[in-house]
């Protein structure tokens, strides 16, 4: 995925940028109500090929709070998702808490 097409000058390059971290703050606040990690990985990969691709284009200190405020959503997002799958792996596993113990089902 490349930023850079048709980009001359770094002003217009902002506007691309910044339209490219809202795309991504929609899908990681899609992500984060899901808890999809799959679609984590790739707004992973996406977040730091737009640093990349901004830091090359010189205009990363114009967008650095806001790439600060997708990483900040992506780690609550990620932490989410760890949470829910642990939870279904607890269920799968039969495992539940009594008291302050953990036992398996009796059935």
């Amino acid at each position: 995925m490349t930023y850079s097409e048709n980009i001359d000058d770094s002003g217009t390059y902002i506007v691309v940028v910044k339209r490219e971290l809202n795309r991504i703050r929609h899908r990681l606040e899609r992500a984060l109500v899901r808890g999809d990690k799959n679609t984590l990985d790739y707004i992973a990969k996406d977040i730091i090929l737009l640093e990349i691709e901004a830091l090359n284009k010189g205009v990363l200190d114009d967008v650095k709070n806001e790439l600060l405020e997708l990483k900040r959503i992506y780690v609550r997002a990620y932490i989410v998702s760890r949470i829910t799958s642990f939870n279904v792996e607890r269920v799968s596993w039969g495992l539940k808490t009594v008291g302050k113990r953990r036992t398996t089902h009796r059935t």
